[in-house]
């Protein structure tokens, strides 16, 4: 079940010492199964689609990045509340001033926040540019 749980433990030694130990955590199934897709993201100068989704088991507000293995947002892609279900967005592989981005490693965050607490996932994806026509 998903909030607040305790895990407490008590035990006694081999020489009558007794000792405890607690620890609280949050479960929070909030978020799961991110997916993009392609895996590869081959991009001319144009930009192409990428289809990001995953599973959402309770209502959140969620943002959602593409940033560079450093933590540095490349762009935002939404910042807003979505209901249990389904969602998917899209990055077209430009960056805040829609410029296509350099070839390398990314990093699709998906972050959550609701009653239950803060909650995020992430997805490593490859880009490498590939020469075509400009727009």
């Amino acid at each position: 079940d998903n909030g607040r749980w305790k895990l407490a433990v008590s035990a006694v030694d081999d020489t009558g010492q007794p000792s405890e130990m607690a620890q609280v955590f949050t479960v929070n199934t909030t978020l799961g199964y991110l997916s993009t897709t392609p895996r590869k993201l081959f991009l001319p100068p144009a930009g192409r689609d990428l289809g990001i989704t995953w599973k959402q088991d309770r209502a959140a507000r969620v943002v959602v990045t593409v940033e560079t293995p450093a933590g540095e947002v490349v762009r935002t892609l939404a910042r807003r509340s979505y209901a249990a279900g389904s969602p998917a967005l899209v990055w077209n592989g430009l960056d805040r001033q829609r410029k296509a981005v350099k070839g390398g490693r990314y990093v699709v965050r998906v972050a959550a926040r609701n009653a239950l607490g803060a909650v995020e996932l992430r997805r490593d994806v490859r880009v490498q540019r590939i020469v075509g026509p400009k727009p």
